[in-house]
């Protein structure tokens, strides 16, 4: 049967709207990690063949029509909402903000928005309708494809609990991970109230990251930095700390340990994280006004012990 969606943008069509937007998101129900939000804008002239509901595809055919799609679309942005604010906010709020983002963020601004779900975003205009099972179109597969990589990220970054596979879900292997090592900052502490960390495990370590920038600032501070961010994001990465150092940009990543039982702290910054960190550092560079010398440091805490290695990657 043909998708609501696809019939709503006949209709659409038939009065006029040109540049229709389909809205979805990917990552409510996980434990941890973002959720996400795309806006496609297709070509109607130009459709990839089989871009159906993306949770009926296998990852393989996901991934091939989230190329096809970013190449024929007449515009595709994301929006992203962290695990920290899901808790803070609620996860319904977080996926209707996730969408706004998407929505404020494309570079052409549609004549009316098809919302997945029953839900719509607030301050989007009048040209916008929810559709229940809407999700038949390209935005769910932009939205799907981008949170599935960036789960992949995040089981290079804190292995063990086998993000690259259930992407955060609540599987079995996900809650025995869980059992075995404790919470990770990744972790939707608001989805998992009822999960503890057994005494010792990487979560007593982790959770020192937040005390770690401030430890980091305050130092960098006392040297004579001038701090610009904290904890900047955007779709590449996030850096923990961006500051003045002279006339010199610093991009600054900040691990945290309370000893070497898991790996001294820098060595959790895999070569992964390493592309995350410089694609999000000249995405920063491209949007803001910035000197010509940058460089890239990493403050290691291990055991309470600061190191501070200038040029690090």
């Amino acid at each position: 049967m043909e998708a609501d969606m696809l019939r709503y943008e006949r209709i659409l069509r038939a009065q006029g709207f040109r540049l229709i937007a389909g809205v979805d998101e990917a990552g409510r129900g996980p434990l941890a990690g973002p959720v996400v939000a795309a806006c496609v804008i297709p070509d109607p002239d130009n459709m990839p063949p089989g871009a159906d509901d993306s949770k009926k595809l296998s990852a393989k055919k996901r991934e091939k029509l989230y190329d096809e799609i970013m190449d024929s679309a007449l515009s595709v942005s994301v929006g992203i909402v962290e695990h920290g604010e899901i808790d803070r906010i609620n996860i319904l709020n977080a996926a209707m903000k996730a969408m706004k983002l998407a929505i404020d963020s494309a570079e052409i601004k549609p004549d009316y928005i098809i919302v997945d779900g029953d839900h719509i975003p607030p301050d989007c205009g009048e040209n916008i309708q929810a559709i229940i099972k809407g999700d038949a179109l390209s935005a769910s597969i932009i939205a799907k494809v981008t949170r599935d990589r960036i789960m992949c990220d995040m089981a290079e970054e804190y292995p063990g609990y086998g993000f690259e596979k259930h992407k955060g879900y609540g599987t079995a292997e996900h809650m025995q991970a869980i059992r075995s090592l404790g919470l990770c900052p990744i972790h939707r502490r608001s989805f998992c109230t009822k999960l503890s960390a057994p005494q010792g495990s990487p979560v007593t370590v982790r959770a020192r990251g937040d005390s770690g920038e401030e430890q980091a600032a305050a130092y960098l501070e006392g040297l004579g930095y001038r701090i610009l961010e904290r904890n900047f994001k955007c779709s590449s990465g996030e850096i923990d700390i961006i500051a003045m150092d002279g006339d010199t940009l610093v991009f600054a990543e900040v691990k945290a340990a309370s000893g070497l039982k898991y790996g001294s702290a820098e060595s959790h910054i895999t070569q992964q994280k390493r592309k995350k960190l410089r694609r999000a550092a000249e995405y920063y560079m491209l949007t803001h006004p910035c000197p010509e010398q940058a460089r890239n440091d990493c403050i290691a805490i291990n055991g309470g012990r600061l190191s501070h290695i200038k040029d690090a990657f």
